[in-house]
């Protein structure tokens, strides 16, 4: 009981001491009780071990386990400290006997899952275990697991663990998570599975950059598609033009008979000045024909490189081409010589 204020749980009260000892920092931005927290925190596995009524008042405060997430994520945090923080979690899962929804152990395992992932947070035992500090510590001869049953065996503390691992790993299948194992895995087995996984990243990256690259080809193919559509247009002003002048060759034509059947003596004259403007028009025409069909086939080889590449990616080059060029077609060419 505080001097003010409402009664406080010792429990929840060690739990705030532990945040303010996170938080506190010292001259040089470092934490200043780092050697405080692994304290608090042996204390509280001590605590928590064996005992699903302590498990449920730590849980009764959301704001703990929010915590001890961050705690084991923390990059500022020593070793150690998130390797213990890891140890009170996994109580949290493995000594919970809660059915209330939000604090039972499928809720737990679920938020390690998703805030953490399980293949760094059992990373975090590995750490630990291999810091010079935890190996330097030579363990007692007579070392007695932290129980408070002690007519238990170890058989029955085995049984216990087998079959709260088994309700993890249930709980790991249902949130849609494929490696259970790595709950009695060994270190070279989690570095296999952080390697897959990696891989696995690896890969959805690669598929990322093939579907951008399969958009800016799309987008390349639709501007050669409306290039086409313009070259296309051009030729059927190139056509029309041809007509015109055929329209007006066969009025000269006209022109020319009526005036021979007059009688007249300049047909001759006629005749060349025809002629010339025929080979001028068709000297033009060619020109114009010779450009675009230069054009088109280096458009052409575009499109067919295009057409390969999204071949290649799966794309059905008929269907993007089909109806280019439908309504446009060149009227066939008739010449009448005389």
């Amino acid at each position: 009981m505080p001097s003010l204020g409402a009664p406080e749980l010792l429990l929840h009260r060690i739990v705030r001491y532990l945040a303010v000892a996170s938080s506190m920092k010292n001259k040089d931005g470092k934490p200043g009780y780092s050697y405080v927290q692994p304290i608090i925190l042996k204390l509280l596995i001590t605590w928590l071990a064996d005992c699903p009524n302590a498990v449920q008042c730590f849980l009764d405060s959301r704001p703990h386990l929010t915590y001890l997430l961050e705690l084991v994520s923390s990059t500022s945090s020593t070793v150690c400290v998130r390797g213990l923080a890891a140890v009170l979690l996994g109580e949290c899962v493995i000594y919970n006997k809660s059915s209330e929804n939000g604090k039972d152990g499928f809720t737990i395992a679920d938020a390690i899952s998703q805030k953490i992932g399980l293949t760094s947070y059992f990373l975090k035992f590995d750490e630990m275990q291999r810091s010079f500090i935890f190996s330097s510590v030579k363990p007692a001869q007579s070392h007695k697991p932290l129980t408070r049953s002690t007519t238990a065996s170890m058989a029955e503390i085995e049984d216990k663990l087998l079959g709260r691992n088994a309700t993890l790993a249930e709980d790991l299948a249902r949130t849609g998570h494929s490696h259970p194992e790595l709950m009695a895995g060994s270190g070279s087995d989690r570095v296999q599975v952080e390697t897959l996984r990696r891989d696995l990243q690896e890969a959805s990256q690669r598929v990322e950059m093939l579907k951008a690259e399969k958009a800016k080809i799309e987008s390349e193919a639709l501007m050669y598609q409306n290039l086409a559509g313009k070259l296309e247009s051009d030729l059927k002003s190139l056509s029309d033009a041809y007509n015109s002048l055929e329209q007006t060759n066969i009025h000269l034509e006209k022109e020319a008979k009526t005036l021979k059947s007059g009688g007249t003596s300049t047909s001759p004259d006629i005749e060349a000045i025809k002629a010339e403007a025929r080979e001028e028009a068709q000297k033009e025409s060619e020109a114009e024909l010779n450009d675009l069909l230069v054009c088109l086939g280096q458009e052409q080889s575009k499109v067919e490189k295009l057409s390969a590449r999204l071949s290649e990616l799966g794309e059905d080059v008929d269907k993007l081409l089909e109806g280019i060029g439908d309504d446009m077609a060149l009227p066939e060419d008739e010449d009448e010589e005389d």
